[in-house]
């Protein structure tokens, strides 16, 4: 019935009913309570799920003998303001299970850094 009554049809995709959002974006999302992926959703007033609370920042290490190879994902991105470019900048790659390459390096995050600024 609930099916029925938000989306017209008594069978939906799990992509189309829960929904990972953020301000204006909206992608699909998988995952459910207690898997890999893990994440719990609440029902929308428009009748879809949004998760609200699991899986929000994945990191994997590799180590060997010549180097530390690290990769790592945010639900959304790397702030929290609305008008950040990177508000919603990992979304939809969180949505697709995929990783980013990231570095503790401090000479190489400062190389590539858009930015460097001191927060006092």
């Amino acid at each position: 019935d609930h099916f029925v009554e938000h989306f017209g049809q008594p069978v939906v995709r799990l992509g189309k009913l829960q929904q990972h959002r953020r301000g204006d974006i909206s992608l699909p999302m998988g995952g459910g309570p207690d898997v890999l992926a893990a994440v719990r959703s609440e029902l929308q007033k428009d009748g879809r799920l949004r998760p609200v609370s699991g899986d929000s920042y994945i990191q994997f290490v590799r180590y060997s003998e010549e180097r530390v190879q690290i990769e790592s994902i945010n639900a959304y991105g790397a702030s929290a303001r609305p008008d950040s470019p990177h508000y919603t900048d990992q979304m939809q790659r969180f949505t697709q299970q995929e990783l980013k390459p990231m570095t503790l390096d401090k000479e190489a995050v400062l190389n590539g850094a858009v930015r460097i600024y001191h927060p006092e």
